[in-house]
C-alpha cells in the first residue's frame, strides 16, 4: 500500500536531516570563528587605509574644503582589492579635488575681475566684495554683478544728496541766523543813537525833518542784504 511505499523515503529523509544536524554542529563553530576572522581582518584594513588617507591629504596640500573630498570607501575593505589598488584611487579622488579647486581659483578670479571692471564702470567709491558672489557660475555673474554696480551706484547718489540737502539747509540756518543777528545789532546801535539824540533836542522844539534822497552803494551777501531791505521796511525807509 501507499504507506508501506512512503516507509523508505522518510527514513531517508530522517537520516538526511540528522546528517545536515550534525553538518551544522560542525560548521556553526566554524562560521563564527570564520565571520570573527574578518571582522579582525576588516578592522585591521580599515585602521592601515585611514592611515593611507590622511597621507593622502596631506600629499594634496590643498584647503581643507577639497581635501576633505578624499574619502573612506566600504569596498576598500574587500579581500579582492590590495592596499595598492586603494592607495591608486585615493590619489585619483585627490586629482579630482585638485582640478576642482583649480576650477574654483579660476572662477574666483574672474568674478573678482568683474567686481572690479564694475566698480570702475559705476566709479563706486566703496568697491564691491567679490566674496558675496563666488556662489554664482560663471554664466550668472556678469548679469548679477552689474546690477549690484547699478544698485550701489544709485544709493551713493543718493546718499550724495542727503548730504548735500543736510549741508544746504544747515548753511541756510546759519545765514538766517547771523542776518538776524546783524538786524539785532542795527535796531540795538540805532535805537541807542536816537535816545542819545533826543536828550539834546528838546521835544518841543523838534520839526519834523524833510526827507531827502541818498544814493549808497551796498557791497554785502545775499542774506544780509535782504535783512537790510526788512531793517528799511520797519522804519518805512524807501529804496529804490
Amino acid at each position: 500500500n501507499k504507506k508501506e511505499m512512503e516507509k523508505p523515503i522518510k527514513e531517508f529523509e530522517a537520516k538526511c536531516k540528522l546528517l545536515v544536524d550534525k553538518i551544522n554542529e560542525v560548521y556553526s563553530p566554524l562560521k563564527l570563528q570564520y565571520e570573527g576572522f574578518e571582522e579582525q581582518r576588516k578592522a585591521k584594513k580599515k585602521v592601515e587605509v585611514m592611515a593611507l588617507i590622511e597621507e593622502v591629504r596631506a600629499k594634496s596640500d590643498l584647503p581643507e574644503k577639497y581635501s576633505s573630498r578624499i574619502v573612506f570607501n566600504e569596498s576598500y575593505l574587500n579581500k579582492t582589492i590590495s592596499i595598492k589598488q586603494v592607495e591608486q584611487d585615493l590619489y585619483k579622488q585627490a586629482t579630482n579635488a585638485f582640478n576642482e579647486y583649480k576650477a574654483d581659483m579660476q572662477a574666483e578670479l574672474f568674478i573678482k575681475a568683474l567686481c572690479e571692471k564694475t566698480d570702475h564702470k559705476y566709479n563706486l567709491s566703496v568697491n564691491l566684495d567679490y566674496k558675496n558672489f563666488t556662489h554664482l557660475t560663471i554664466e550668472e555673474a556678469e548679469l548679477v554683478i552689474d546690477q549690484a554696480g547699478q544698485r550701489a551706484a544709485l544709493k551713493e547718489k543718493e546718499a550724495v544728496e542727503r548730504i548735500k540737502a543736510e549741508e544746504e539747509r544747515k548753511a541756510k540756518l546759519e545765514a538766517e541766523k547771523q542776518a538776524s543777528e546783524i538786524v539785532a545789532d542795527t535796531l540795538k546801535a540805532t535805537n541807542e543813537a536816537m535816545q542819545s539824540v533826543s536828550k539834546f533836542i528838546p521835544v518841543e522844539t523838534v520839526e519834523e525833518e524833510e526827507e531827502q534822497t541818498y544814493e549808497i552803494t551796498i557791497r554785502t551777501t545775499k542774506s544780509k542784504y535782504e535783512a537790510l531791505k526788512r531793517y528799511m521796511a520797519e522804519f518805512d525807509i524807501a529804496y529804490f
